[in-house]
């Protein structure tokens, strides 16, 4: 075979290569936006729950969620239960393994943490905080941001802003991100098809500067 002959298999198998192969990667699944930490908050312990809705626009694994954590003076935040339910108020997971307690670090505000790689498909979930553990057994809470999803809190039910004293969506929902992965595995995204446009090209190239060559007598 000869030198231009195997660059031009081998960048044809690229092109395939390119496209064929899933892009798995950490995504952005969801974000209610930052922590606030001055408007409200809304209690995730004590027996008592708290509910936000999010979308996932396309079949997704999650893997780990952050959200605005507050505790008290100092206190330090140990565990958490934690489901993603199907609606409001909802008791049920909507899978065997949507639902758990997570450990956390006694960070302030931003806490994190690992989910068991759960696959939803595209529609709206809750993600429900509750029974958080201090260290000293304090009140724990949920921060309030006035982002766009719905909340619900197992003492009121339904929350308006008037209920949490913010007015920037009419709701008060709390601050938290869900990441994890978008399936790529069904449509190619525009970035695999533009580095398949790219590799095509480098493809005619060669095959026009071959025949050329051919042409001319040159070597192949």
């Amino acid at each position: 075979m000869t030198i231009a002959a195997f660059n031009l298999r081998l960048s044809i198998t690229t092109a395939v290569l390119l496209v064929a192969a899933p892009l798995a990667r950490a995504d952005t699944i969801y974000t209610n936006g930052p922590t606030n930490g001055t408007f409200s908050a809304l209690t995730i312990n004590n027996g008592v729950q708290t509910e936000d809705s999010f979308t996932v626009a396309a079949t997704s694994t999650l893997t780990s969620v952050t959200f605005g954590d507050w505790v008290t003076g100092g206190d330090q935040a140990l565990a958490i239960d934690w489901a993603i339910v199907g609606s409001e108020g909802s008791q049920t997971p909507v899978c065997s393994t949507c639902s758990g307690t997570a450990n956390l670090l006694a960070k302030v505000y931003d806490e994190t943490f690992s989910l068991p790689d759960i696959t939803l498909g595209p529609g709206t979930y809750w993600l429900e905080l509750q029974d958080e553990l201090l260290s000293e057994g304090d009140a724990a809470y949920w921060d309030v941001n006035g982002g766009p999803s719905m909340v619900w809190n197992s003492a009121v039910g339904d929350l308006s802003d008037n209920a949490c004293n913010v007015s920037s969506t009419g709701t008060c929902s709390n601050a938290f991100t869900i990441y994890g992965t978008v399936d790529a595995t069904a449509t190619p995204e525009p970035g695999s098809l533009a580095l398949f446009g790219s590799a095509a090209a480098a493809i005619a190239t060669q095959l026009r500067r071959r025949n050329r060559t051919s042409a001319h007598g040159g070597i192949v």
